[in-house]
């Protein structure tokens, strides 16, 4: 990126910039750098004001049309009467002086012509024929070449000053130039942001569901292996206690029936709780 110096038209142009671009315009701040440029510059600054006040004018109008968006885009649409006039009002042209004399002495001449031709007119209706011929000439020749010769010095004059704010409009369009670019690549690498953004989303949602899916195998995966020692571990203990009854003599100890394990017998009216179970029941003893 160039780096350029900042000129108080620079610093002005900014400011307006950013007070008028929002909804409600920074009124504020935009006096503030008036008064700073009035500071930083020498001579006239009534067009720059006059030009922000433009500005500011626009800015309410299109806000009045278009809403929030249409203030700033309308305000900066006028941007360039504000460069302008800030320019002409920071450039520092010597012949000021020498345009105002040539612009008065052309000013002067003209008017010496007009009274010239009112005399003429006299003297054509007073009859006077020596009067006329003389005035004739100056009229006809040598006012209009007065006029000419210092027109042509004002135009001159004009011309170089023309020159020399042209040159500074160059510069601006330059420097406009430049805020575009810039502007261009910083939308560029926001929406490149943004995009790179999105495809994380998508990228992150797919490692989570895969994250997610992955837990869960693993958490299937440890019940098994807890089950299967819970398993391990009893069938284990059991085991290793009938060795050792085994290895010590020790008879079988005796297992105490389960539900399932009972048998219920039925012979005849009898009911007995096992094969060798013969107590008579009530039933059958009557």
């Amino acid at each position: 990126m160039t780096t350029t110096t900042s000129t108080p038209a620079d610093e002005l142009l900014a400011a307006v910039r950013a007070s008028t671009r929002r909804p409600a315009v920074d009124q504020a701040a935009i006096d503030k750098a008036l008064d700073d440029f009035a500071e930083a510059t020498d001579g006239d600054i009534s067009a720059v004001r006059a030009a922000a006040r433009e500005i500011v004018r626009r800015h309410e109008q299109g806000h009045v049309y278009s809403g929030n968006a249409g203030g700033p885009r309308m305000a900066a649409q006028y941007m360039w009467q504000l460069a302008l006039a800030a320019d002409q009002a920071g450039q520092a042209w010597e012949r000021h002086d020498e345009l105002a004399a040539a612009e008065q002495e052309l000013a002067q001449r003209e008017q010496d012509h007009r009274a010239a031709l009112a005399e003429l007119e006299q003297a054509v209706k007073a009859g006077d024929v020596d009067q006329v011929m003389k005035l004739r000439g100056e009229v006809e020749v040598k006012h209009p070449t007065r006029i000419a010769e210092a027109r042509t010095k004002v135009l001159e004059l004009r011309i170089e000053r023309a020159r020399t704010w042209q040159a500074g409009g160059a510069e601006r369009s330059a420097r406009a130039l430049r805020l575009l670019t810039e502007a261009q690549e910083r939308h560029a690498q926001l929406v490149a942001q943004i995009e790179q953004a999105a495809e994380d989303i998508n990228l992150a949602r797919l490692e989570h569901a895969e994250g997610i899916h992955a837990t869960a195998q693993l958490t299937t995966e440890a019940n098994a292996i807890q089950a299967e020692l819970s398993t391990l571990k009893t069938t284990h203990e059991r085991e290793m206690q009938a060795r050792l009854r085994r290895i010590a003599g020790l008879p079988e100890p005796e297992v105490e029936p389960t539900p399932e394990d009972r048998q219920v017998l039925v012979l005849g009216s009898a009911v007995r709780a096992d094969a060798h179970d013969f107590t008579p029941s009530m039933s059958g003893s009557l």
